[in-house]
């Protein structure tokens, strides 16, 4: 007895309909590629969406962060006739930051917001200068213009960097 061979599934399976089966496999398998695809994309780009908020945020923050480590600075300054090296050293670094984030966000923004930014961080350098000067409170009133110039140019790019969240 010799066996006998049946294909699971004939050649003449794949093209019984009106439409061959086989055109019908390979348009669902590429569909199925291309859902795929396509959903990986869509993540991708959610995701960095998404981290580019968080940057500009983190920029936001530290902004407003600035406002306390600028106040305590001046109170201290006020109060003992001194600054301690730690309130000074945490607003130095609030500026350093911020001057770090600001360079990190270029790429990311449109042309206006980067003429604030460049402003923004320009004033960042000033006043870093100035708060390492700051010995007295004789010292203070160009601690506070260059504090005004700061909150100026802020002023001016924090609605550019709400527009880009």
């Amino acid at each position: 007895m010799s066996a006998k061979f049946i294909p699971i599934i004939s050649l003449g399976w794949w093209q019984e309909t009106e439409t061959p089966r086989w055109i019908l496999a390979i348009t669902g398998a590429a569909a199925l590629i291309l859902t795929l695809v396509g959903t990986h994309l869509f993540e991708e780009r959610l995701r960095v969406n998404d981290q580019r908020a968080q940057q500009i945020q983190r920029m936001i923050d530290s902004m407003v962060d600035f406002q306390m480590f600028a106040g305590a600075f001046t109170t201290e300054m006020f109060a003992d006739k001194a600054v301690s090296t730690d309130t000074r050293s945490k607003l130095i670094e609030n500026l350093n930051q911020q001057y770090a984030r600001a360079r990190s966000l270029e790429p990311l923004l449109d042309a206006t917001a980067k003429r604030e930014l460049e402003d923004y961080k320009q004033s960042l350098l000033a006043m870093n200068a100035v708060a390492q000067q700051a010995t007295d409170v004789m010292a203070l009133k160009d601690f506070y213009s260059a504090a005004a110039k700061l909150t100026v140019a802020k002023n001016r790019l924090n609605p550019k960097l709400q527009a880009q969240l």
